[in-house]
């Protein structure tokens, strides 16, 4: 994705790459609330501890919204469930829960993300917009 200034201004190269880390974030925190949602939906009392022990499992790096193009997203997607699945075994956990609260924080963080995009639009548009310069959609 190139972002750019059409009359001679400035350019964001790669800007998806860029954000990518802001994602990963999103995503982290985002999988967090749809766990301690879950517990709380199942009625199971859960310690700080236990919650970062549980995301610990998960891993630092688990939005599987991959750059290599060796693996497709559904197999990113079946091995983020998996460890969703594992980290959640010692509260009985079935594959069907674990797949409902990764695949709820694959929509959350999209939508998230598109807003994002939309608020850096609308205020890239904004400052350069007394000038007649508008950034693509």
């Amino acid at each position: 994705m190139l972002i750019r200034n059409i009359v001679g201004g400035q350019a964001i190269a790669a800007f998806d790459i860029a954000m990518a880390e802001g994602v990963r974030k999103s995503f982290r925190k985002t999988l967090k609330e749809q766990i301690r949602q879950w517990l709380f939906f199942i009625d199971r009392a859960y310690s700080k501890t236990e919650m970062s022990d549980i995301m610990d499992q998960i891993g630092e790096d688990r939005c599987h919204y991959s750059d290599d193009t060796n693996r497709t997203w559904q197999e990113d997607f079946e091995k983020g469930v998996k460890e969703v699945r594992h980290a959640l075994e010692p509260w009985n956990c079935i594959m069907e829960d674990a797949t409902k609260i990764y695949l709820l924080t694959c929509e959350a963080v999209k939508e998230e993300t598109h807003q994002a995009m939309e608020s850096f639009l609308f205020n890239m548009n904004t400052l350069h917009a007394r000038a007649g310069i508008l950034c693509a959609p």
